[in-house]
């Protein structure tokens, strides 16, 4: 599929490889093609073709030095990582305390290695004892283990448990995601499930982990459900948040942009400005694909350092509509329209004509002046077309203008400046 990350994976033995693919596979087959080259079978031999990653174990080539002849100038390289399942080690738990047992590999660097490993996880009840291809015979042991390589255990013993292949630590998965940009992968369940199979001694690193996957969480929950775009930015400039919003006002496609400078991609919110003068710049209008937004830019500081900002974008009309919708709800008690056309009694033709008049008038947003003697129905008139127009959600407000001075009048229709008069407060 276009767009697809290649990894390349390079081992000594070739089933190895392949079970290092199929680990890696587990996250990321939807998102990467991903090949194995083996020394053992001669497809690591020579220069490899280019990928985005290689991954190689230790014992492929002998040396980084030998490693860095078969790959790409400037190739990104990483080791592989294998650990041991929860499940396996609880298995050998179980072996008899003092038990001398095999441990069976294909070098003797290999079967060592392994053996502190598993006795770095705890199994240390029992004597471990490598054993690999050309090792003398030890006498008095009965019980092997081995990493998916029965081959090499040697005839005659009792019992033998075959752990298969060591599997690719979860560490080695989250290298891959960040390497390659594909940190989102770590969130799913996938990854959780994977890291919760494999055994890691590195206690503090996955409480960090999951401590980070959890805010991250929060924090793209908490970006989506604000009803103003938000815009993301760290030390570097580089855009690694866009939410929902901010696509739609900005006309961007949040994936397409990420790790891309910000002044490439929104010229015109001054995300530098704020970061180098570590202040937070007020709200300022911009037009944007035709639209006016409001744009405010908040500087990130931590421990005295500026590492990044974070624009807020508001559609003037959208601001407008909030602010209207919660002046109806602090004012809408006890103001509303009581009666509409129905109410009007009456079949005459004026009467009929009028209603008819009005409630066409009243679908306009124009307003509507009604002129007639006192005790003809204005009033009344006036509740109706309220309750048939476009704001007939909105508060309804009769005043009887007779009893009002006119000063007092324009001030309340038209507002007044703080001291105009005696007593001319806001709010």
């Amino acid at each position: 599929m276009p767009g697809k990350k290649k990894i390349s994976v390079i081992a000594l033995d070739p089933r190895a490889g392949e079970s290092y693919k199929s680990d890696i596979a587990q996250l990321f087959a939807d998102a990467a093609d991903i090949s194995v080259f083996s020394m053992l079978d001669g497809s690591a031999a020579g220069v490899l073709d280019r990928a985005d990653l290689f991954v190689a174990s230790t014992d492929a080539y002998g040396s980084p030095e030998e490693l860095m002849r078969h790959i790409p100038i400037d190739s990104q390289t990483m080791a592989v990582e294998v650990s041991f399942r929860w499940s396996e080690l609880r298995r050998l738990k179980e072996l008899p305390a003092g038990s001398r047992v095999l441990f069976v590999n294909m070098t003797q660097t290999m079967a060592r290695e392994a053996i502190a490993q598993l006795e770095q996880f705890g199994v240390t009840h029992i004597q471990w004892i490598p054993f690999y291809p050309g090792a003398p015979e030890v006498p008095d042991v009965h019980i092997a283990v081995t990493p998916d390589e029965l081959r090499y255990v040697p005839p005659g013993m009792e019992t033998v448990i075959d752990l298969g292949q060591r599997v690719c630590t979860s560490g080695m998965m989250i290298e891959i995601a960040l390497r390659l940009g594909l940190e989102s992968l770590l969130e799913g369940p996938a990854f959780q499930r994977y890291a919760q199979e494999v055994a890691t001694s590195n206690y503090s690193f996955d409480r960090m982990f999951a401590r980070s996957i959890r805010l991250e969480s929060q924090f793209h929950i908490l970006m989506e459900s604000l009803e103003d775009g938000v815009v993301g930015v760290n030390e570097k400039g580089e855009i690694f948040a866009c939410s929902r919003h901010a696509e739609e006002m900005t006309l961007v496609s949040a994936p397409l942009i990420q790790g891309r400078r910000c002044e490439e991609v929104f010229p015109y919110i001054p995300f530098v400005q704020c970061m180098q003068g570590r202040r937070t710049l007020p709200a300022k209008a911009v037009k944007v694909g035709g639209v006016n937004l409001s744009v405010e830019v908040v500087p990130v500081i931590r421990q005295n350092a500026c590492i990044g900002a974070f624009a807020l974008l508001q559609r003037f009309n959208d601001v407008e509509a909030r602010q209207s919708e919660l002046r109806s709800q602090l004012f809408h008690k006890g103001h509303y329209a009581k009666y509409g056309f129905a109410d009007v009694v009456g079949r005459s033709e004026a009467i009929v004509k009028t209603k008819e008049t009005l409630g066409r008038m009243a679908r306009s947003e124009s307003p509507v002046l009604l002129i007639g003697e006192t005790g003809t129905g204005k009033e009344l008139f006036a509740h109706a077309v309220h309750q048939a127009s476009l704001r007939a959600d909105g508060p309804f407000v009769p005043i009887n203008v007779a009893a009002f001075p006119e000063n007092l009048l324009e001030s309340e229709l038209f507002g007044y400046e703080e001291g105009a008069f005696t007593g001319a407060k806001k709010g």
